[in-house]
């Protein structure tokens, strides 16, 4: 906390991924503006309450009101992603399948706050509040930073709703029934979020040439990268040559 303090941190993410990095500018609102537990989110005091009217996010946002605070403070500093080994995750000391959330309850599956409509909600609120900082960023970092969010709703409409769907525990907990999630269903939920996304880009007056290109790089990426680089990290992590590669890509990055 000391050393964030001597260096500007505004936000610090104690978590599990194994990298301590700080990230500035629009890289900070690409690493940290997302749907993620708040578990481990740590704010500078002096500069959250700087923030005017903060309490206006956690009345209008539909599930990640954080996400506004931390954009905030990434434009009076930087944030930074630690492991203090305070907790790993899926280590908890409750059984979650009997204890149950006071988030939602009784909802219907398709209506919770990670059903594919919900999930493309709350990354439509990221995406339009990083679009407003045109004072800030340039087209360029702006549309990167769409481009990392619209891939975020593809997979997280997709895989991460399969995946959400069929674990016992998260459904437990959570008071609902695991269900089967075809591939079928996971097609036309990427369907429908492209369409939902061109459609709101619209209504907002920020659909142009350049995201319409993204957009549709993002489906082949969705479809293909990511199960292939899932399948390698598989073959290739317990030999050691994972982390060998992941090594090689940060010292090509640091250098770029």
């Amino acid at each position: 906390l000391e050393c964030a303090r001597k260096n500007g941190i505004t936000y610090l993410e104690d978590g599990y991924i194994k990298q301590d990095n700080i990230y500035s500018g629009i890289n900070a609102m690409i690493r940290f503006l997302r749907r993620f537990h708040q578990t481990g989110n740590i704010f500078n005091r002096e500069i959250f309450r700087l923030i005017p009217n903060r309490s206006r996010y956690y009345e209008e946002s539909d599930m990640y009101p954080e996400n506004y605070v931390r954009r905030d403070m990434f434009l009076k500093g930087d944030g930074a992603s630690i492991i203090s080994g305070v907790y790993r995750w899926g280590e908890f000391l409750v059984d979650f399948t009997k204890v149950k959330s006071t988030v939602e309850p009784d909802k219907d599956i398709f209506d919770v706050f990670f059903a594919p409509k919900r999930q493309t909600r709350q990354y439509f609120e990221v995406i339009d509040m990083v679009d407003e900082l045109h004072e800030v960023f340039s087209q360029a970092e702006i549309d990167l930073h769409f481009r990392e969010k619209f891939c975020s709703i593809l997979l997280g409409v997709s895989v991460h709703w399969r995946s959400a769907c069929a674990s016992y525990v998260e459904c437990s907990h959570y008071g609902l029934s695991t269900r089967h999630v075809t591939m079928h269903e996971m097609f036309c939920n990427i369907l429908t979020a492209f369409k939902e996304t061109k459609k709101h880009l619209k209504a907002k007056g920020t659909y142009t040439f350049k995201r319409k290109i993204i957009m549709w790089y993002c489906i082949p990426k969705v479809f293909v990268y990511h199960p292939a680089k899932s399948l390698a990290k598989k073959i290739l992590e317990p030999i050691g040559i994972w982390s060998i590669l992941k090594s090689i890509k940060k010292t090509l990055k640091a250098r770029a």
